[in-house]
């Protein structure tokens, strides 16, 4: 039955990619933005072990940590939980695979940022908006780019909220 249940599931992630649209944001920011003042973090694969909300997360998302090779984990936390929470490519790259809808970008000399969370309770708190205010504020006078979903209503507002312009839409279909 598991295995009928995984070859299921398998079959309708391929479907998805045949009806998701992807928008794709970006921005170049010239001056830094007002923040509130939270406790945000910029985390590299050594730092993991410094904190237990940390070391927890990667616990339950082992298959993340191979994203240090060319990215760092940036959020907001307090003690105990980790609020929002996302991805920043460090390194230049000149394409970007979009798992979505199963298809590469061009990005060259672009920062990318990607898999973004809020965790529930914290939600239309704007805590995803001051988190990636702070990220605008890091890369300063870069081209950065974001992308969603066409269906995560939530995460669009916010992404226009704080400055980024719609460029693209993308689907499998436009490939």
């Amino acid at each position: 039955m598991n295995k009928i249940l995984l070859k299921m599931k398998e079959i309708l992630k391929f479907l998805y990619k045949y009806f998701i649209k992807v928008y794709i944001f970006e921005l170049k920011i010239q001056k830094k933005n007002k923040i509130k003042n939270l406790n945000y973090f910029q985390l590299s694969l050594k730092d993991i072990k410094k904190e237990k909300v940390f070391e927890n997360y990667f616990k339950k998302n082992v298959s993340k940590l191979k994203r240090f090779k060319n990215s760092k984990f940036i959020g907001i936390k307090n003690n105990k939980l980790i609020i929002a929470s996302g991805w920043q490519t460090t390194k230049n790259i000149d394409r970007w695979f979009i798992e979505e809808i199963d298809t590469k970008i061009n990005v060259f000399n672009c920062v990318v940022l990607y898999d973004f969370y809020t965790n529930g309770e914290y939600r239309n708190k704007k805590y995803y908006q001051n988190l990636l205010k702070y990220i605008q504020n890091l890369n300063l006078n870069k081209k950065i780019i974001i992308y969603t979903t066409s269906g995560n209503k939530r995460s669009i507002r916010a992404i226009k909220a704080v400055n980024f312009k719609k460029k693209i839409t993308l689907s499998k279909f436009d490939l």
